[in-house]
């Protein structure tokens, strides 16, 4: 494929583009308003990665239309588009949704579209999770472009489950299972004050050494808590502390593990009812 070079790409030199660019790019230093973009050099940018890369798009106007998407993005949306598209091919990610992702993530910040890559990489390497492609993409859509909190707390509380499943096995299931609930305990993320991740790990091992559950019946209910909300977990361990003690209620282990969840499920106030 060969595209004419035009006016506007002659006069500006994209130096950055002959060496391969790193994954995550640190915000430009140069002071620019933050309502005004270098639209003209995100354009330009993205052009001629594209131009060098005839895999991608195989005509100039598909290649115009593109580039004027990601110009959308506003100053480094060039940088973001090249950096996924560059890992996404090493990843041997289809065209199709090299293209799709790229630009999607153009239009993001730089955390969403790292979370992304590093994700997906996670889901389908062999050393990983070892996913087929399709569900390894939309497992790492889901932690990126689809969620709406912050992308950085959701690829570590991801990872902090994802981890344990691959190094140790600790949940006791098959990497397909354990790759669905590092993406639930993710989603169920709210602030990275209480980490979903490390809470969601914090009841399981609670409910299996102290409460004596099984490691089906540990993850089941740390996952209950979590979605009750991740700090959640302080009132149910106090409860059952409380319940099962010589000093406390004397409860045996059904009892205490009932007062524990209605006590967990009281950590988010409530409105107050009118009569």
């Amino acid at each position: 494929m060969k595209f004419a070079l035009t006016t506007l790409i002659s006069l500006i030199s994209i130096g950055a583009l002959a060496n391969p660019l790193p994954f995550y790019f640190p915000g430009d230093k140069k002071a620019l308003d933050s309502n005004r973009c270098e639209s003209a050099k995100e354009f330009i940018a993205t052009f001629d990665f594209i131009r060098q890369n005839p895999e991608l798009v195989d005509n100039q106007e598909k290649a115009i239309q593109i580039s004027s998407q990601v110009a959308e993005g506003c100053t480094g949306s060039a940088k973001r588009f090249i950096g996924v598209a560059n890992s996404l091919k090493q990843l041997q990610v289809p065209v199709t949704e090299v293209l799709t992702f790229s630009l999607e993530l153009s239009r993001k910040d730089d955390a969403t579209a790292e979370t992304f890559v590093k994700a997906l990489k996670k889901n389908i390497a062999e050393d990983g999770f070892h996913l087929p492609m399709s569900r390894g993409l939309k497992i790492a859509e889901s932690l990126s472009l689809n969620f709406q909190s912050s992308a950085e707390q959701a690829l570590r509380d991801f990872d902090k489950v994802a981890d344990l499943c691959i190094q140790k096995n600790e949940f006791k299931m098959n990497l397909e299972e354990c790759a669905e609930l590092s993406k639930r305990v993710a989603l169920l993320g709210k602030t990275d004050a209480v980490p979903a991740g490390e809470s969601f790990v914090r009841s399981y091992r609670y409910l299996q050494n102290s409460a004596g559950l099984t490691a089906q019946d540990s993850v089941k209910l740390a996952e209950k808590l979590l979605a009750m909300d991740p700090a959640a977990f302080e009132n149910f361990r106090t409860s059952y502390e409380f319940a099962v003690s010589e000093k406390g209620l004397k409860s045996n282990r059904p009892q205490a593990l009932e007062l524990a969840q209605r006590m967990a499920d009281l950590t988010v106030k409530r409105p107050s009812s009118t009569h």
